[in-house]
């Protein structure tokens, strides 16, 4: 029990990691171009990847697909905005995902046509 003690009481989260976290985890700081960048580029590789291995009807590409999907990231900015109360964030980083799904659906559409 020392051990599990020990482990929480040395990984808590305190107000100082606040601004690390928010600044990994929100498009909306620093460098917001280049991480909405990253995302897109990543978002449309892994939507080629999952297109391929669907038609392909290969599980092992579809599965490496969703590894270098980004979708997790927007996700977890949704619920971490409703947990700090910050609406603004929330609603924002949920917006994204939503607008990744119409992405991801309409990149895979054009490349099946």
């Amino acid at each position: 029990m020392d051990v599990i003690r020990t482990f929480i009481e040395n990984n808590q989260f305190r107000s100082e990691d606040l601004p690390a976290f928010e600044a990994k985890l929100f498009f909306d700081r620093s460098n917001k171009r280049a991480k909405l960048e990253r995302y897109v580029i990543l978002l449309f590789l892994s939507t080629v990847i999952a297109t391929i291995g669907v038609i392909g009807d290969s599980t092992a590409i579809v599965i490496g697909a969703m590894i270098i999907a980004p979708l997790m990231r927007p996700i977890m900015a949704t619920a971490a905005g409703l947990v700090m109360g910050d609406m603004k964030r929330a609603g924002s980083s949920f917006m994204i995902v939503l607008l990744s799904v119409a992405g991801v659906i309409g990149t895979a559409w054009l490349l099946t046509q």
